[in-house]
């Protein structure tokens, strides 16, 4: 008798042990306290929406932790310099640093699984790699940091993904990645920084690769929306495959461009618009374009342009050159049977004619819209960011 109300005793022990560990290890928290902290951190899983900010605590160490089901958001914290998950394999929600200046170390060693990885505004950042190799993911981001190489982005695909502002972030390779299911963007990094991506086929939002001193997009085959190249340094580039851009085309100021080619492109949806690259002599990238959508404005130093396969435009053509280009054979080539709007060439312009275009970017030629500049970027990123934090306040 005594033997079984011992044996009842203890399963009634370890049932209310258990239950206790699981009230635990689950809930939505918004602390400061290192106590809340070491709670969660002796979980080997923990399920809820989590905010650590304003503390004043010099490390995070979440020593047990294996799995996570909702959002992490470590912002704020001024004293903050290392944070470690080192068992850490599965992130099912927003794993979030902000603002965070004194944070120069993330251990995430054993993570192959996040949903949506944000690091915003840690600008004493440089330690952060995924050696195990991140293999699935939505959204990566990384803005204003001092991180100069990402090892470990093994995915093959990811819907957004996000890099501005790290000023000595040189090496960006994405060697197994294939699809962009949302945006890209590759913007202000290192003035040397260089961009692999020679698996990507297809993007399904805006593209747009600023600042860059190299770029790889061999493989590219399809972009849905917006392709951008701005303000780089390479003297020339190749994109071989991609036959299709379903809204607007922007190169602009390049200031040490010489020469480019979009040996397949047959079909612009929007605007072309090539501004401003005052090293290209002559003017001959598209040998397979058939048709833009909207409109066409090349604007530069060249004393030849010539589109080998060119039938109709459904804007304007806008040409200027602060060299000598003959407007008229250009006009007969391209004026009127090709192009349905406005045709209007200058040649020996002003170089403020040759710096900036009338021609908006958008996907036609009645529907276009302001093309984005730096400050834009800076301001669509954070206000996107905004959002993604209001909504996990919304969860505590």
């Amino acid at each position: 008798m005594k033997a079984g109300y011992a044996f009842y005793l203890a399963v009634a022990a370890a049932a209310l042990s258990g239950a206790q560990g699981d009230s635990g290890c689950s809930g939505n928290v918004a602390t400061d306290s290192q106590d809340d902290v070491n709670q969660i951190a002796g979980c080997s899983s923990y399920s809820g929406n989590v905010e650590i900010a304003e503390s004043h605590l010099p490390t995070l160490v979440f020593g047990n932790l294996k799995s996570f089901d909702g959002d992490l958001l470590i912002k704020n914290n001024a004293q903050l310099a290392t944070v470690e998950f080192p068992k850490l394999q599965k992130f099912s929600g927003r794993l979030t640093f902000q603002n965070n200046t004194r944070l120069h170390s993330i251990n995430v060693d054993q993570l192959t699984e996040v949903n949506a990885f944000h690091a915003i505004v840690n600008p004493s950042l440089s330690a952060l790699s995924f050696p195990k190799g991140l293999d699935n993911m939505d959204t990566f981001q990384i803005l204003d940091s001092s991180i100069a190489k990402l090892d470990g982005l093994a995915f093959s695909k990811i819907n957004n993904f996000d890099l501005y502002a790290n000023h000595n972030l040189t090496d960006i390779a994405l060697k197994s990645l294939t699809q962009v299911g949302g945006y890209i963007s590759i913007v202000n990094n290192n003035e040397n920084a260089a961009v692999s991506l020679p698996k990507l086929k297809s993007i399904a939002q805006n593209a747009t690769f600023a600042n860059l001193q190299d770029l790889d997009l061999s493989g590219l085959e399809s972009v849905d929306s917006d392709l951008s190249f701005h303000d780089n340094g390479f003297k020339n580039f190749t994109v071989k495959n991609l036959a299709k851009i379903k809204q607007s085309l922007s190169i602009n100021n390049n200031g040490d461009l010489e020469s480019f080619s979009f040996d397949a492109l047959e079909d612009i949806g929007g605007n072309l618009l090539v501004v401003n690259n005052t090293e290209i002599a002559s003017f001959d990238g598209f040998p397979a374009l058939v048709q833009v959508k909207g409109s066409i404005d090349i604007r530069g130093s060249f004393k030849e342009a010539k589109f080998d396969s060119l039938k109709k435009v459904e804007g304007g053509f806008t040409v200027r050159s602060t060299e000598s280009v003959d407007c008229k054979s250009l006009q007969g080539a391209y004026g009127k049977g090709t192009t349905a709007g406005k045709w209007d060439c200058k040649e020996k312009t002003d170089e403020s004619e040759v710096t900036s275009s009338n021609t908006t970017k958008g996907s036609g030629s009645n529907s276009a819209a302001p093309a984005m500049g730096p400050s834009s970027w800076t301001s669509a990123f954070v206000g996107g960011l905004s959002l993604v934090v209001a909504g996990l306040h919304s969860y505590l």
